[in-house]
C-alpha cells in the first residue's frame, strides 16, 4: 500500500511540474487600436520561459471590461502571420524565451478610450489605452516627484534625483535621472 501511495505522489508531482512548465509564459499588450469599423484590435506579445508544444487558444480566452463594467470576450484571434479564426488558433509549437504575435479583435464601441481591465490568458492588465478613439482621449498621467536616493557604484557614493516621473502600465515608473557624485 505505502508503494503505490508513493509512486501516485510521484506521478502526481511529475504531472503538476509539466502543466506548470508547458503554461508557464509573460503576456505584454504592445498596442489596442480601433479598426475602421470592426471594434478594436490588440496585439499582445507572448513569451513562452520554455519550449511549448500545441499551444492554442481561443478568442473567449481574452476578455476586457467594457464601459459599462461588462465582460467583452475577444471575437477574432490570429497568432504570428497566421489565419484569423473566429473558434480556435492552430496548435502551434514555439520556442521558450521567443515572444510571438498575438492579436485578437473585440467587438466594443468607437466610444471606448481605454480598457478599465484585461484579461490575457488569466493575465490581469489595467487602464490599457485605445489609440484612435473617437470619444475624449485620456488625459496624460501628471508627473510624480520621487525622493532623491543614495546609491554606491563602484565603491563611490552618489544621489540620485528623479524628475517627470510618470507611472507606467506595470506598476513602475519612467523618470528622467541626474546622477551626481557625493563629495
Amino acid at each position: 500500500m505505502k508503494r503505490i501511495t508513493g509512486m501516485t505522489v510521484a506521478a502526481a508531482l511529475l504531472l503538476s511540474q509539466a502543466q506548470a512548465q508547458s503554461t508557464a509564459a509573460t503576456w505584454r499588450v504592445a498596442e489596442c487600436y480601433h479598426t475602421e469599423e470592426d471594434g478594436v484590435l490588440c496585439t499582445m506579445a507572448y513569451t513562452p520561459r520554455s519550449d511549448v508544444s500545441g499551444q492554442y487558444w481561443r478568442p473567449t480566452s481574452f476578455a476586457v471590461a467594457s464601459a459599462s463594467g461588462a465582460t467583452v470576450n475577444g471575437s477574432w484571434i490570429r497568432i504570428g502571420d497566421g489565419e484569423w479564426n473566429e473558434h480556435w488558433s492552430k496548435p502551434t509549437d514555439y520556442f521558450g524565451g521567443v515572444p510571438v504575435s498575438v492579436h485578437v479583435l473585440f467587438k466594443v464601441p468607437k466610444s471606448m478610450t481605454v480598457f478599465r481591465a484585461m484579461s490575457v490568458d488569466g493575465t490581469r492588465f489595467a487602464n490599457v489605452p485605445i489609440r484612435g478613439a473617437t470619444g475624449a482621449a485620456p488625459a496624460a498621467p501628471a508627473p510624480v516627484k520621487l525622493p532623491n536616493t543614495q546609491a554606491v557604484i563602484g565603491g563611490k557614493a552618489y544621489t540620485i534625483s528623479f524628475a517627470n516621473c510618470k507611472p507606467a502600465a506595470s506598476g513602475a515608473y519612467a523618470c528622467s535621472s541626474t546622477v551626481t557624485p557625493n563629495r
